[in-house]
């Protein structure tokens, strides 16, 4: 009886997380469905007797007050909906309710474990995936009915615990909508088992980077490549310093040489590059412009530039006014400057760090803040600002200070 409690009040949150964060499944734009979750997560607060922290309560009156300022000035734009602000609103808060209910130690050490077993499962489904393709392209059909629309177009599908991409045949999305921020999941899971053990390399560590160069992310090699330096920079003798000295150079090397002769790294960024500084246009669709990675972070600083408090719920305001369409484009510095405007990002990098501080407590500060570095990067190439494992590492630094010392399993 207590093992089906305890589940219900703690990996049963975990899973909801998980799909809240997946963006794969066709009835989380249901509002109904969150509505279902928002219940359920705030009757198990209240039921145990939680209490909200004063800094909980400054940071969602910081929320308030910038879509009020939004909503005064900007509603004439673009209507002001209290059912969006509140599933936003919701959203946000909803991780650190589970913190709140499961402690921190709990969610940390089982947030990791589940991501581990759902990457364990996701690589042997990939490599059936690359031998035959087509066999997942078949069972479309059959597995598609909880996909969004345009995966099933695509021939892709979701069924919770994996996502075949239509899109992307040739790369792992394990539980994710799509590679990249699977990479992104594993890496918020490999930040807390560093943590857990010490920064060492062990057999998990080793599956999550096997699992990350699947995905063919190159965010997600970057990331790698500052964490393997972290890992180097760790060690204080002076014999594994004179190792790093000669190892390290061979390593950039290499790296560059995988960079200049790999088509998804060279060739992606250099898209990205040629769209951000000649058109800024990714692609025009009926409803929005869809800009790239950098053209989005170019419109986004250009627009705070006018209104730096930030828009809030009503981000689409600008791409409104300047285009007479909202504009979107995968960047979370972008979403941020858009909803939470400087004040926000410059909160976010700075809670981020805090984070990284807490977590590698006990690490070199060249470590610490090369840990701070990779996840400043990790959220580089996506709209993550919503992402709600992502919002856990902000209320870890909202939360505790630097010498809290966290449990470990």
């Amino acid at each position: 009886m207590n093992k089906i409690i305890t589940f219900f009040k703690e990996d049963f949150l975990i899973i909801l997380l998980i799909i809240l964060a997946s963006s794969s499944a066709i009835f989380l734009n249901e509002k109904l469905f969150l509505i279902s979750v928002v219940i359920y997560i705030l009757s198990l607060f209240f039921f145990l007797k939680k209490t909200i922290n004063l800094k909980i309560y400054i940071f969602l009156t910081s929320w308030i007050v910038i879509n009020i300022l939004s909503f005064l000035v900007y509603n004439h734009v673009e209507s002001f909906k209290a059912i969006t602000f509140l599933s936003v609103t919701a959203r946000i808060l909803l991780p650190y309710f589970i913190i709140r209910i499961m402690g921190i130690n709990s969610f940390l050490n089982k947030f990791e474990r589940i991501i581990y077993v759902l990457t364990l499962i996701s690589l042997p489904l990939f490599t059936i995936q690359l031998i035959n393709p087509n066999l997942f392209f078949a069972l479309s059909p059959l597995l598609s009915a909880f996909s969004l629309e345009e995966q099933q177009l695509a021939g892709g599908w979701y069924v919770g615990f994996f996502m075949f991409s239509g899109w992307a045949a040739d790369r792992n999305c394990g539980f994710m909508w799509e590679p990249g921020a699977f990479a992104f999941m594993i890496i918020l899971a490999m930040f807390i088992r560093f943590f857990k053990n010490n920064f060492t390399i062990d057999k998990k560590i080793i599956v999550y980077v096997i699992a990350i160069i699947t995905t063919l992310s190159t965010m997600g090699f970057f990331v790698l490549f500052l964490m393997t330096l972290a890992f180097l920079l760790k060690f204080k003798s002076a014999r594994i310093n004179m190792l790093i000295i000669v190892i390290l150079p061979i390593f950039i090397i290499f790296s560059v040489y995988f960079y200049l002769n790999s088509d998804f790294l060279a060739g992606k960024i250099n898209v990205y590059v040629e769209v951000g500084s000649e058109t800024w246009y990714e692609g025009v669709d009926n409803q929005q412009f869809r800009l790239s990675r950098l053209g989005i972070i170019i419109f986004a600083f250009e627009e705070s530039l006018k209104w730096p408090f930030g828009w809030g719920i009503l981000e689409n305001v600008p791409g409104i006014l300047k285009y007479g369409k909202p504009v979107s484009g995968p960047n979370t510095y972008a979403e941020l400057l858009l909803k939470w405007g400087w004040a926000g990002l410059i909160m976010f990098i700075y809670i981020l760090k805090k984070t990284m501080f807490i977590l590698f407590y006990n690490q070199r500060v060249i470590v610490k803040y090369l840990m701070t570095f990779s996840i400043l990067m990790s959220v580089l190439t996506y709209n993550l600002a919503n992402n709600t494992f992502l919002l856990t590492f902000i209320y870890i630094g909202i939360l505790f200070n630097e010498k809290l010392i966290l449990k470990k399993e």
